[in-house]
């Protein structure tokens, strides 16, 4: 857990203000060992459960990286954790399911802006007007 997060680090994409959330106790430990293999000091109040999320902090890039009906369940918050202008990016869906989530979360506060695929699994990003 938090590999996202780590690469973006890692990759210089986001020095400052990363936080990391993860929907179980047992993830959030492992991104805390993650961190550390990777020799990452951050902030132990930017690791958090869902709902310790803040209602009104919001990011210009947020990715999720678990199954989609994790990402369906949690769509909500997570369309609500992206700035205007911000991105989002789901990825650990399988490419048979692209369209479903496509689906499930282009609206009007969404536009989808494109796909990569892996052999069996696929990305998506979209844009929050």
């Amino acid at each position: 857990s938090g590999i996202l997060g780590i690469a973006a680090i890692k990759t210089n994409f986001q020095k400052t203000n990363c936080h990391f959330c993860d929907i179980s106790p047992e993830a959030l430990e492992n991104t805390f060992d993650n961190l550390k293999l990777n020799s990452i000091i951050i902030d132990q109040k930017n690791v958090f459960l869902p709902h310790d999320i803040k209602k009104n902090e919001t990011y210009d890039l947020v990715f999720a990286n678990i199954l989609l009906n994790i990402l369906e369940e949690n769509k909500s918050m997570l369309i609500n954790s992206v700035k205007p202008n911000g991105h989002l990016i789901l990825s650990g869906i399988l490419v048979n399911q692209l369209e479903t989530l496509k689906d499930i979360y282009q609206s009007s506060q969404l536009k989808f802006v494109k796909s990569e695929s892996l052999g069996d699994w696929a990305v998506a990003l979209f844009l929050k007007l």
